[in-house]
């Protein structure tokens, strides 16, 4: 556990602080916690950097460009 919140871009109200990856966006670098990380995975979530984030349902809903996995 670290003292650092989760910075999920798609929940940016997350409270949780049990960070187990980062997304890489530019020169930022997002936490992302268990829950959050389980939710995307579960997802119809895409991200790419030519066109950001991309769900079945919703095509316009965009996380910050080029993000990517670390």
């Amino acid at each position: 556990m670290t003292d650092e919140q989760c910075k999920n871009p798609l929940n940016p109200k997350c409270p949780n602080r049990d960070i187990v990856m980062y997304l890489q966006v530019g020169q930022d670098r997002y936490a992302i916690c268990h829950q959050c990380w389980a939710d995307i995975a579960e997802s119809d979530i895409e991200w790419n950097e030519e066109e950001g984030l991309k769900t079945k349902k919703e095509n316009n809903a965009q996380p910050p460009a080029n993000t990517t996995y670390s």
